[in-house]
């Protein structure tokens, strides 16, 4: 498939090629990126290639030559500079092209944020854009533990940027009224539900989606909560087998880490789909006792395959950060994962 064509065109051509550097390696969306300091290469080059996306400054999109811009990308970026250049009339000579405007002079990230909304805006324009390619090694991690308020999510937090070190991560909570967004200072309208529907409504676009609801931290891209248990209710085992599957085998993703604290639908089906599964335990008669009546309800359901993927840990003092990093350390040193 014909990677789709990403051009750059500004003057300055100090910025042009930091935004181009930037862009490389910050996008995560499959574009071809090319870059050009004079308008009239980057009209040679659009005579003969399809581009599906123009980033342009404010002063060449100004200088374009009208009769010139019917031979452009459908879809245009204008990085504003403050100088008044905007052309309605102009704009409308672009023959029905999807023209945005952002300030150039922020953060580089602010525009790659412009970048994935606008792509997202007109989804049918970018459809061979995708997030990666498969994982040749994927694994599915899963945290469970019944018993409450024992440090698991951040637990699994840990596991998570440690893996992360090893091969692309990405976290999903499965907590109603979670307090993740707040944890990680993120705060975003989409959620997994939103996933959860491209996933199974629109699939062909969900490589620009999951880029717009997805967020990074620390090396680890987090997808946020349902926010009530009514919500989560609604993600089945078969839809979230289908979203693992676009994780790992279209996204590129190594590690899925689940914090199955408030489990959905075909929640012992979800636990067969992990590879391992972190169990959280306490020294005291209450915490042991509900572990005991959790691996005897496996037992009963026919589900003893999960009892061998648990791994059970006591966690040392989560407040004593050094003492828990080594401990996380510890746990992942000797393991194949």
């Amino acid at each position: 498939m014909i990677r789709p064509r990403l051009a750059i065109c500004d003057g300055d051509a100090v910025y042009c090629h930091r935004l181009d550097e930037y862009l490389h390696g910050n996008l995560k969306l499959s574009f071809e990126i090319f870059s050009f300091t004079d308008i009239s290469i980057l009209m040679d080059f659009c005579r003969n290639e399809e581009v599906s996306l123009l980033i342009i400054s404010e002063r060449m999109f100004g200088n374009l030559e009208k009769g010139m811009r019917s031979t452009f990308s459908k879809n245009v970026l204008v990085l504003d500079e403050g100088i008044g250049a905007r052309d309605q009339d102009g704009e409308e000579s672009f023959d029905n092209a999807k023209i945005e405007h952002i300030s150039k002079y922020q953060e580089a990230s602010r525009i790659v944020d412009g970048i994935i909304n606008l792509c997202a805006s007109s989804p049918e324009d970018f459809k061979a854009v995708a997030a990666g390619t498969e994982a040749s090694n994927a694994n599915v991690i899963g945290f469970y533990t019944p018993i409450s308020r024992c440090g698991q999510t951040t637990f699994a937090r840990a596991m998570a940027k440690k893996f992360a070190e090893k091969g692309k991560t990405i976290f999903l909570s499965f907590e109603s009224f979670s307090s993740l967004p707040h944890l990680l200072g993120i705060q975003k309208g989409e959620d997994i539900t939103d996933i959860m529907y491209y996933t199974e409504c629109e699939r062909d676009k969900l490589g620009i989606f999951l880029e717009k609801v997805k967020c990074s931290k620390e090396g680890v891209d987090y997808i946020m909560p349902a926010r009530t248990a009514a919500q989560l209710r609604d993600i089945s085992f078969d839809k979230l087998c289908n979203l693992v599957e676009i994780l790992t085998k279209e996204a590129g993703y190594e590690y899925v880490v689940m914090d199955l604290t408030d489990y959905p639908d075909g929640f012992l089906d979800i636990c067969l789909l992990c590879r391992r599964i972190f169990t959280v335990v306490r020294d005291n008669p209450w915490d042991a006792y509900r572990q005991k009546v959790f691996e005897e309800v496996l037992i009963g359901s026919g589900y003893e395959e999960i009892k061998s993927k648990m791994t059970k840990v006591k966690l040392p003092d989560i407040r004593d950060k050094k003492v828990f990093n080594a401990f996380v350390n510890q746990i992942l040193s000797g393991d194949s994962l």
